[in-house]
Formats: C-alpha cells, structure tokens, sequence
C-alpha cells in the first residue's frame, strides 16, 4: 500500500514538473516569437 502510494505522489509530482516545464516552454517560445517581431 505504502508503496504504490509513493508512486501516485511521484507520479503526481512528475505531472505537475511537466506542466510547469511545457508552460515554460510555450511562454519562452511566445515571447522569442515576438522578439523577434520586434526586431524585425
């Protein structure tokens, strides 16, 4: 039990890393867009 229930919170844990990573991504990539409007 205890088990699986470490590999739920790691899992859980792992989720929300992505997320955050994906949304790091997209913001960087929107803003490396528009720099690159700008210089344009």
């Amino acid at each position: 039990m205890t088990r699986r229930r470490e590999a739920k919170v790691v899992s859980l844990a792992e989720i929300k890393q992505r997320k955050m990573i994906a949304q790091y991504i997209a913001f960087y990539g929107t803003t490396y867009e528009n720099t690159r409007k700008a210089t344009k």
